[in-house]
């Protein structure tokens, strides 16, 4: 048993996670097609025991930032269920943004780096320089590592700085060239 959806949307399925895809250069259009999809996916659900939690779903209308701000507002109805369009979404632990700038994703990357280079500055006295590569190392570059592929290439410069001047800070802390 498959969910039935139109040739021209596209189903991601992951795990509990699943994201309907719709292309099209008119936003009402787009509108009306993904709550026909999403009633549909409904139904299928309730006709295998399963439920769509409505709650719990989201919207998200890509497109440049231009093309976005002339758009009102971008809403989804599913079985008399209003859905809001969002600026951002979590998917699969990744903030995505509707002009997929990566700025959400970036300043929650560089918030995480910057609180825990915080906490290991205060901690720095006690540690070894082996022991702080080692907590930057686990703690830290992961945050740098993580999706960089996917983000780095579209990354204004002003976040590339801004990247470049944590990781100079990491190096500093590693070698004690604070004080």
């Amino acid at each position: 048993m498959s969910i039935s959806i139109s040739k021209d949307c596209k189903i991601l399925l992951y795990a509990d996670d699943s994201t309907i895809l719709y292309s099209h250069k008119n936003p009402e259009v787009i509108s009306e097609k993904l709550g026909k999809e999403l009633e549909s996916c409904s139904k299928w659900l309730i006709d295998n025991k399963l439920s769509l939690h409505l709650g719990k779903t989201e919207t998200i209308l890509f497109g440049s930032k231009r093309k976005l701000s002339k758009i009102r507002n971008f809403d989804v109805t599913c079985n008399n269920h209003t859905i809001s369009s969002q600026n951002c979404v979590k998917y699969l632990g990744l903030n995505i943004d509707n002009s997929l700038s990566g700025e959400f994703f970036l300043n929650n990357i560089i918030q995480k780096i910057n609180s825990r280079l915080k906490f290991l500055y205060r901690q720095a006295k006690c540690l070894s320089e082996q022991s702080r590569k080692t907590l930057v190392t686990a703690l830290i570059q992961c945050h740098f590592d993580y999706a960089c592929s996917a983000w780095y290439a579209g990354v204004s410069k002003k976040y590339k700085d801004k990247l470049q001047v944590l990781q100079n800070k990491c190096v500093r802390f590693i070698k004690k060239h604070w004080i």
